[in-house]
């Protein structure tokens, strides 16, 4: 039997090989659109804000503020007709705040995960 000609073992090597990166793009990009909530059962409820009455389903999301404070699995409210992220007190209950030379730092009380 003879071997095949160099130049198709390199063909061969680099369509492998891009086909590998293509691929791995590609899960990457998936990775980063999903969403990093979901909602449970569909579970509707309303919710009285400053802005009057909404409506949204129940779900878990995690969470991650620059500095290194995170939570997983967090159970939240998904208020779709809110403008912003609401954090509400069962997470800044979790945190110590504090203010010095105009610096406002959050940090997770000791014994918080």
């Amino acid at each position: 039997m003879t071997e095949f000609p160099p130049a198709l073992k390199h063909i061969t090597a680099w369509l492998v090989l891009g086909t590998a990166v293509f691929l791995g793009v590609q899960a990457w990009q998936n990775q980063r659109q999903q969403s990093r909530f979901s909602v449970q059962g569909g579970v509707i409820v309303q919710s009285s804000t400053a802005g009057g009455t909404v409506q949204g389903w129940t779900g878990r999301g995690a969470l991650q503020l620059q500095g290194g404070v995170q939570v997983e699995r967090l159970p939240i409210t998904v208020l779709p007709a809110l403008g912003s992220p609401l954090l509400g007190m069962d997470v800044l209950g979790r945190l110590r705040f504090s203010q010095t030379d105009g610096v406002l730092r959050i940090q997770a009380q000791a014994g918080q995960p």
